[in-house]
């Protein structure tokens, strides 16, 4: 407000002053600097040092956004990190779970085949042993035929 009481140029000079500054973003351009020295170099000097103060605030709050950018980096750095561990310790446990099913699993299978294998087997000697019986039946059976047909024989010679 002081640095506008102070500067009394027409609205020309006043807006070909603020494109210039604005542009350049330095000095004003020679052209506006020509009516700003003429009659009002403290005006101009307070221009001057408004628009460096406003470099120096846009560079401190460049700074600070970079700053808060590398923060936000390093949190979202950390972010990761830490869901990777907690990925790393899920994937562990799921990976143990699936081992200790997989291992029940072949467990109960390989006692159920077992089982199997054992019913085989003993319906296998089951059959063996009535075969077994059934031929030893049959040869008992030839033997004492023989011995019948021997000892009938033998009574036969011994009677004649």
């Amino acid at each position: 407000a002081e640095v506008r009481a102070q500067i009394s140029l027409p609205g020309v000079e006043l807006r070909c002053l603020h494109e210039g500054a604005s542009a350049s973003r330095g000095a004003p351009a020679p052209e506006v600097r020509g009516p700003l020295t003429v009659g009002d170099s403290p005006a101009a000097d307070e221009l001057e040092s408004l628009t460096l103060e406003r470099r120096r605030a846009i560079e401190e709050i460049t700074e600070r956004l970079r700053a808060r950018e590398a923060a936000i980096a390093g949190s979202i750095e950390r972010a990761e990190t830490d869901v990777r561990a907690r990925l790393d310790l899920l994937l562990v446990e799921w990976e143990r779970r699936q081992t200790e099913r997989l291992q029940r699993v072949t467990e109960r299978e390989i006692e159920r085949h077992a089982q199997i294998a054992s019913l085989a087997y003993d319906e296998r000697m089951r059959e063996i042993r009535e075969a077994a019986t059934t031929q030893l039946r049959r040869e008992l059976d030839r033997a004492v035929e023989a011995l019948g047909r021997d000892e009938l024989a033998q009574r036969i010679d011994a009677g004649s």
